[in-house]
């Protein structure tokens, strides 16, 4: 398919001890590098917020998903930073995206709250983006949000 990164979520909490759970997670990524590093692919694991969108799901703290990441110890196995998704969970989007940048390898995006355009909310993503642009990131931003606003009047708000 041509496709360099796919993206997976970890699933729903299951009731056993979080550390076991975890570690079955990491047992499993490991087990998943030999066909990563053969594809060329990176899976990106994807903490989503329990507040709003997604309870009981295991992976909610980007600092779980890089210790995660740091435990299976490959290049092809990182996070996609949803900023939508930390922002609800934890705020501090600059210190905790920039502070990892080299466990990223792809971010979300929306507006908070109500998943809108990015111009619309709490975040103030000009600056976001300058601060993760001066990182060298190289990667893509997708835009995952629910418009409201007429394209051109939503784009020239945001510039």
């Amino acid at each position: 398919m041509g496709c360099k990164t796919l993206i997976s979520q970890i699933g729903n909490d299951t009731g056993s001890p979080r550390d076991e759970q975890r570690q079955n997670i990491i047992d499993g990524l490991k087990a998943c590098v030999p066909f990563l590093q053969e594809a060329g692919v990176t899976l990106v694991l994807e903490p989503l917020n329990i507040y709003v969108d997604h309870a009981g799901y295991y992976l909610y703290s980007s600092q779980e998903g890089f210790d995660i990441v740091e435990a299976v110890g490959s290049k092809n196995v990182k996070l996609l930073f949803d900023l939508y998704h930390q922002q609800i969970m934890e705020g501090n989007l600059i210190r905790n995206s920039t502070g990892n940048i080299d466990k990223i390898a792809h971010f979300h995006a929306a507006g908070n709250p109500g998943r809108h355009e990015l111009s619309i909310g709490e975040v103030n993503y000009p600056e976001v983006f300058k601060a993760i642009d001066a990182t060298g990131y190289g990667g893509y931003v997708g835009f995952e949000y629910f418009p409201v606003e007429e394209p051109a009047k939503g784009i020239k708000a945001f510039l």
